[in-house]
């Protein structure tokens, strides 16, 4: 069977890959979704000092994104990677995609670095960012039926959603949840099922 993409896993340099402030995160998102675009760049996080990422095409064009993105990290943000720790991962259907997915964008380690997941391209998936239009195209051929649900419930929404909570309000707040207001988001492809209730 060949793979229909491969999960990709690179180490940072943790001297070097502070991510202290959300400007630091949306350039590493940037420099990422730039370098990634000619390689099919389908999704990445950001998780403590591991940056993880899915990549369509063959194997030999997953690695080559990986020495290319090392070149863009230090050339643009002057961030260190141990390349000897690439590791790819064959992802062989579209089931095994979607679960990987997942996976790539919940970036449990260390939230409290990144609380609004800007060092990703979740934002790029719902629309609400425009950088990573390709990955979301090139998604959405893979995976036609995932809808926008279950991409949001991803969304750090205990540090976007307080104030609503707190105030009782069903208007979001008119603070950064203003922009991660999931009303009206069409669904990414075409179809009728979901990946995960098959």
């Amino acid at each position: 069977m060949v793979p229909i993409a491969w999960h990709l896993s690179l180490s940072l340099d943790p001297r070097t890959c502070t991510l202290d402030d959300a400007e630091a995160c949306r350039e590493l998102a940037a420099t990422v979704l730039d370098c990634g675009d000619p390689f099919g760049l389908l999704a990445f996080r950001v998780q403590g000092h591991q940056l993880r990422a899915l990549v369509q095409g063959e194997k030999s064009s997953a690695g080559d994104f990986a020495r290319h993105l090392r070149i863009c990290l230090s050339y643009r943000m002057h961030l260190g990677s141990d390349f000897q720790t690439v590791r790819l991962t064959p992802v062989d259907d579209r089931k095994q995609l979607y679960w990987q997915l997942l996976h790539v964008l919940r970036g449990a380690a260390l939230p409290e670095r990144d609380a609004l997941a800007e060092a990703s391209n979740l934002h790029d998936l719902l629309g609400f960012r425009s950088l990573g239009d390709g990955t979301r195209s090139r998604l959405a051929e893979l995976l036609p039926d995932l809808e926008p649900a279950a991409l949001r419930r991803l969304l750090p929404t205990t540090f976007v959603l307080p104030e609503a909570r707190r105030r009782r309000d069903p208007s979001p707040p008119p603070t950064g949840a203003a922009f991660f207001a999931p009303t009206g988001l069409a669904r990414l492809g075409r179809g009728g099922g979901r990946l995960d209730q098959a």
